[in-house]
């Protein structure tokens, strides 16, 4: 019965879409040109603890994100590329830097 109602939610769920997302989504106009664009972020975290009773260790964080695309056709020939990348670094109380993410 559990196994059933849980078919039955995701028959009627959709996934949510940035608007950044539908812009680097392929997209391929009625031209014959090169179409290119994406997106590029960085993001910082920092945790401070001082005179934490609960323990806990002090950290700094750094995040990449690039997403790129480029397109064309021309006539009956399509050619799209994209490329998605993301890198990030955590430090975490005394130890070094480690990679974060896949």
């Amino acid at each position: 019965m559990l196994r059933l109602l849980f078919t039955a939610i995701s028959i009627f769920t959709f996934g949510q879409v940035t608007d950044a997302e539908k812009t680097l989504r392929t997209r391929l106009r009625i031209v014959s040109r090169m179409e290119k664009g994406g997106v590029f972020a960085l993001n910082l975290a920092q945790s401070s603890l001082t005179n934490w009773a609960a323990g806990g260790q002090n950290s700094f964080a750094v995040n990449g994100m690039l997403s790129t695309y480029a397109n064309y056709k021309k006539d009956k020939s399509v050619w799209v590329n994209t490329l998605d990348m993301g890198y990030g670094v955590l430090k975490q109380g005394n130890t070094d830097y480690r990679k974060t993410g896949r």
